[in-house]
């Protein structure tokens, strides 16, 4: 009888903006609202860090489910880079800036949110905490599609153009994140002339964060690059 009420309470409220928003009404509203508040609104303690935690794991598992089963070709390596460069905060932050979440964003007046890291970290922060408390109302299918929606936004301009230029995409993000450029030193050749072989290693602000081995330079540096590209976008 109390799944009855729950579910005739649920035929009978208006969908709220936000649920129209998300492509969701939610059974359990009371998730909702907590999704929504920010520590410094939450009267009762009740904030979306904890709904942040558990959408945090849910969207790296949805999210490389979504990329295992589209790119049945591409190996560990690329997987792993196209997961990290979708589940970090900016690029949930983004995200959340497509759905306009600032506005239903429950948040005392004393947070400046004209801060541009601010403002990034919470929209990050309320969808991870939407994708758990989805997940907690209706389970993995719903939270499912508001992944796959997150990935299909991002991945169509980012990855599905066939770019295996990693050198470039390193160059790229070392820019755009405020990092020096990356270095690449080679370390040593060997093996006769007409095949010899190259290893060298790249550096982004004195650390070596990749190491290539290849019978030409540019291959070379392409794996290094890589390898540099995905222990970056996994920070």
């Amino acid at each position: 009888m109390k799944l009855l009420g729950l579910n005739f309470h649920r035929l009978l409220r208006k969908t709220t903006p936000i649920e129209k928003v998300l492509g969701y009404t939610f059974r359990n509203e009371q998730l909702l609202i907590q999704a929504l508040t920010h520590r410094s609104a939450a009267a009762n303690g009740k904030s979306y860090e904890r709904l942040e935690f558990l959408g945090d794991a849910i969207i790296g598992l949805l999210v490389a489910e979504y990329l295992f089963n589209k790119y049945r070709d591409k190996d560990e390596g690329d997987l792993t880079a196209l997961r990290a460069e979708l589940v970090r905060g900016t690029t949930l932050a983004q995200f959340g800036k497509k759905l306009a979440l600032e506005q239903f964003v429950q948040i005392d007046k004393s947070v400046n949110l004209r801060d541009r890291a601010t403002m990034q970290r919470i929209l990050a922060s309320t969808v991870e905490s939407l994708v758990g408390a989805i997940y907690l109302d209706g389970g993995l299918e719903p939270a499912r599609t508001l992944v796959a929606r997150l990935v299909r936004e991002f991945q169509v301009t980012r990855h599905e153009v066939a770019n295996t230029n990693y050198k470039g995409r390193l160059f790229e993000y070392c820019q755009k994140s405020g990092k020096p450029l990356p270095v690449f030193k080679l370390l040593k050749t060997f093996g006769p002339d007409h095949a010899k072989t190259y290893q060298l290693a790249v550096f982004v602000d004195g650390k070596r964060l990749g190491f290539g081995s290849a019978p030409q330079k540019r291959a070379a540096e392409q794996k290094a690059a890589k390898e540099a590209l995905q222990k970056l976008l996994q920070k």
